[in-house]
């Protein structure tokens, strides 16, 4: 299993700058992570796990919304589309649910990020652990996971 060693390793191998934030307590969600930081939920993000045919995909959006499967589709160029279960994702990422960060992951996947992302310079995400998060910029974001930016979400 994965853990935010994995995550810090990772942007520091990229220099990317970044935090991870230890908190008390599990953090499995947008919105409660929102609450503990006390922040807006579009400031946090969701990295998402989806399969198109066998192939991984990761779409992140932010905590105030969805992946819209069609645009996703469209974007991907499938009509096969579903979103991964728990085993599934963790084979796939090497984190468990609710603890996905947006990089680091055990297998290479195709990356989408919803431009609303973007529109924060800073974002907060899941850090590789139920209990720690990441602290990272939006921009530097895209670069680390090296992904296509496009309208994804609802």
């Amino acid at each position: 299993m994965r853990s935010s060693i994995d995550v810090h390793n990772c942007l520091q191998e990229l220099e990317i700058k970044h935090e991870l934030v230890p908190l008390t307590g599990s953090v499995k969600n947008s919105a409660r992570m929102a609450d503990i930081l006390g922040l807006e939920p579009h400031s946090i993000i969701k990295t998402l796990v989806w399969l198109a045919g066998d192939d991984p995909v990761l779409a992140i959006v932010a905590g105030d919304r969805k992946v819209d499967s069609r645009k996703l589709k469209k974007v991907i160029g499938t009509e096969q589309l579903r979103f991964a279960n728990d085993d599934e994702v963790c084979d796939i990422t090497g984190y468990i649910m609710g603890a996905i960060p947006p990089c680091a992951w055990k297998t290479k996947a195709t990356v989408y990020v919803d431009p609303l992302v973007l529109e924060n310079d800073i974002v907060y995400a899941a850090g590789g652990q139920v209990n720690i998060v990441l602290k990272i910029r939006a921009a530097d974001l895209v670069a680390a996971t090296g992904a296509t930016v496009a309208d994804i979400a609802e």
